[in-house]
């Protein structure tokens, strides 16, 4: 094996085990274009914010959807907001 090809074996590893560690969850919004332009399919980003998202991927609520990627996301049931119920 050579070293780029070492290199690239490192990287799969690397997402292999962070992707693995980590839930999907979707979110709809409605945009304004300036913003929306930040958010092209395949762009991978951090941004950490609280932020509403689901797991229950059903139809559109919004004209915008897009996907989170989180490793220690709560529900607001945690918090005291919601009763765990309606979480399912």
């Amino acid at each position: 094996m050579n070293e780029q090809d070492a290199q690239v074996a490192e990287l799969k590893n690397l997402l292999q085990e962070t992707l693995n560690s980590l839930a999907p969850f979707c979110r709809d919004t409605s945009l304004p274009p300036n913003i929306l332009a930040r958010y092209q399919p395949g762009v991978i980003f951090r941004e950490p914010t609280f932020c509403d998202a689901s797991y229950k991927i059903a139809g559109f609520c919004a004209p915008h959807r897009y996907l989170c990627l989180d490793g220690g996301c709560q529900g607001r049931a945690s918090h005291g907001v919601l009763s765990a119920s309606w979480l399912h």
